[in-house]
């Protein structure tokens, strides 16, 4: 909650993210984090899904966050919504082992200015500022500013890491009402950032492996409009349409991405035993890239289209039973026509113990980087490879045919309460993932003559991504609260 944001000492939204019980944050350097939950967790972790005020946050190259380039304003956060588990049902592919979901404040509870200035270890400095108003009685504004430095780490040696991080952004938000019935939210975004990295690189094959410093130019803006009318029966439905623009500039890698989203969506609380929610969506996505002396795309440019359609309906079947069912239906380009159910039951023991257990699918779509991009991967020393007399490099190949990973989930949960001021939460999972990457290699040749008619300068082993393996995974979570004073809790996890 803003609450909990106000009273932490975190000035990232990953370090915030380090108290949620069940999600794994691991910081790389000065300026990268590992972020999930439920396993698989790398830099590039990509069966988590990262949202925004409603606007998917991930990189169609990777099919992960650059969590360096999401640095929000903290004190705009209204509230982190985090799901542990399948969320595919609710809010599309990539969520298979959990969502995280930012919800910024209105413009109508951040009246007035705020200011704010931290100096940390690291070199860190942080500068905010925000001011707020009304415009009419019905409509309220905000604008905001953020800068920040933090110098580079150091090696257990005392070397440099060359991972200085420096941004800079600004954005705006517009809440109004209309009437008693209607309202809408104008809000936008603009960031730059210069980012260092010294990464271990083939810069090409027939060269060694090299620690190279690949600075990263980044850009990016976003606006999104949001409509929302409610009925006098609570029901309400909601348009919602976003453009988003990344350009990010390494030695290794460019791209540029520009996509446009109509989300419509219509909830419906009229009847006491139902509660039914109804959405259809379109996403379009430009994604460019230019070949570098490390990476080549067939094709430099892809357009990504999506589209969906949802239900979900949590139906009453008892006092204590509830029953949630929903199935949403994606299309992509690489993967066609992705079915993601899911059922749940929610059954109250008692007055203070309720009980549930679901059933979900999710997939994982393909990224870019993944499907059409041709690297120069690995090099592998004549004197460390018995199987061959020269050096070997290894070179990914691009895959038309890579398809999307898949997940079955079992999950169930217990929690406790005394009404009063502790809470128990206990939940337990099973996955069974399927269609997952591997690695396939096709026949090597020899360089510069791949026939080895001429002298032979070295080998190539071309690789490509496939969809061969599976992994099943369990494990379990629990939560304590205790709420031993209004100022004063403890929490085990």
């Amino acid at each position: 909650t803003a609450a909990d944001i106000a009273k932490s000492t975190a000035v990232t939204v990953p370090d915030l993210l380090r108290t949620v019980p069940g999600i794994e944050v691991a910081q790389q350097d000065a300026n990268k984090w590992a972020v999930s939950a439920r396993g698989f967790n790398n830099k590039v972790a990509s069966k988590m899904l990262f949202i925004i005020d409603g606007r998917p946050v991930y990189s169609p190259l990777v099919g992960a966050v650059y969590w360096e380039s999401e640095d929000l304003m903290l004190n705009n956060i209204e509230s982190i919504e985090v799901i542990r588990g399948a969320g595919a049902t609710i809010w599309g592919a990539n969520a298979l082992n959990g969502v995280i979901s930012i919800t910024t404040k209105s413009a109508h509870e951040t009246k007035g200015s705020y200011a704010e200035f931290l100096a940390a270890s690291q070199d860190q400095q942080i500068a905010n500022y925000r001011i707020g108003g009304e415009i009419t009685e019905a409509i309220s504004y905000r604008l905001y500013a953020k800068t920040k430095e933090h110098a580079g780490f150091k090696s257990l040696a005392g070397v440099p890491a060359n991972d200085d991080w420096k941004s800079r952004q600004a954005g705006f938000r517009i809440d109004g009402d209309i009437g008693s019935n209607d309202s809408f939210t104008l809000m936008g975004d603009i960031i730059d950032q210069d980012i260092d990295q010294r990464q271990s690189l083939l810069v090409r094959l027939g060269s060694v492996l090299t620690n190279v410093d690949n600075p990263v130019d980044y850009t990016g803006m976003n606006a999104i409009a949001r409509w929302e009318h409610r009925t006098e029966n609570e029901s309400t439905f909601t348009t919602q349409f976003y453009y988003d623009y990344r350009d990010r500039n390494e030695i290794v890698q460019v791209e540029k991405a520009r996509t446009f989203d109509l989300d419509i969506k219509y909830t419906n609380r009229d009847d006491s035993r139902h509660n039914l929610t109804i959405g259809a969506g379109i996403r379009h996505s430009t994604h460019t890239t230019k070949d570098t002396s490390y990476m080549v795309h067939v094709p430099r440019e892809e357009d990504l289209k999506l589209y969906n359609i949802s239900l979900h309906d949590d139906f009453r079947l008892t006092e204590k039973a509830i029953l949630g069912f929903g199935l949403k239906i994606e299309n992509n380009i690489y993967s066609g026509t992705e079915y993601q159910p899911n059922i749940r039951l929610n059954y109250a023991l008692t007055e203070n113990v309720n009980s549930w257990v679901s059933l979900s699918r999710a997939v994982r779509t393909p990224s870019r980087g993944e499907r059409d991009a041709e690297i120069a991967l690995a090099f592998i020393p004549a004197i460390t490879n018995p199987l061959s007399p020269f050096d070997t490099f290894v070179e990914k190949r691009n895959n038309p045919a890579y398809d999307s990973e898949e997940l079955e989930s079992l999950e169930a949960g217990w929690r406790w309460s005394n009404g009063d001021n502790i809470t128990i939460d206990l939940a337990a999972y099973y996955n069974r993932y399927s269609s997952l990457r591997t690695i396939d290699r096709d026949m090597p040749y020899c360089a510069p003559d791949p026939f080895c008619m001429s002298p032979v300068g070295y080998v190539v082993q071309p690789v490509r991504l496939t969809n061969r393996d599976g992994a099943k995974t369990r494990g379990g979570e629990g939560v304590a609260k205790w709420q031993l004073q209004e100022n004063f809790s403890m929490e085990l996890s």
